[in-house]
């Protein structure tokens, strides 16, 4: 059975977990002293509820990044009908900040970012998946992000294409 702490980050080394300063509020991971060796986890003893603190943008950012790749490959699978997608989530607005500072447009309701390169913060291999002979390719100069300032609602809409692998005779 998968801790819940394996299933949002698996995939991803320990190494790239710990540049993004990624720990568990139970364990405390500690990296092997020589190359080849296992790392330990230490238990952490839980501050009680109101010794917790308020979240920093970048640690809920963190959150927020890994639930968008996980999204953007649930619609990039063979099996999803639509090459349209369009994701909604809520979002506070000092996290949209974070993500995209640089090329948003302002209208009286909504930010709006047009920008091949706005999903450029999620991890590598984020506008791809090859699933079986079928890769399914983000198109980057379809995306198309927006909050919806009253509400917080994220949307981003993109489409997709699906190449068929060629099998080798």
């Amino acid at each position: 059975m998968f801790t819940i702490g394996e299933q949002i980050f698996q995939g991803r080394t320990h190494g790239a977990l710990a540049k993004r300063g990624i720990f568990f509020y139970d364990m405390f991971y500690f990296e092997p002293v020589l190359p080849i060796g296992w790392g330990r986890l230490s238990p952490l003893a839980l501050p009680t509820f109101k010794e917790w603190v308020v979240p920093a943008t970048t640690t809920t950012s963190e959150s927020y990044r890994v639930k968008l790749f996980k999204e953007i490959h649930k619609y990039l699978k063979a099996t999803t009908a639509t090459k349209n997608v369009r994701i909604t989530i809520f979002m506070p607005i000092e996290v949209f900040a974070y993500f995209f500072h640089e090329e948003v447009r302002t209208t009286p309701t909504m930010f709006i970012c047009k920008s091949e390169k706005a999903l450029n913060f999620l991890d590598d291999g984020w506008d791809s998946m090859q699933l079986g002979g079928v890769i399914s390719v983000l198109q980057k100069q379809s995306i198309i992000c927006k909050l919806i300032i009253s509400s917080q609602n994220f949307t981003c809409n993109f489409h997709y294409t699906r190449y068929h692998m060629q099998a080798d005779y």
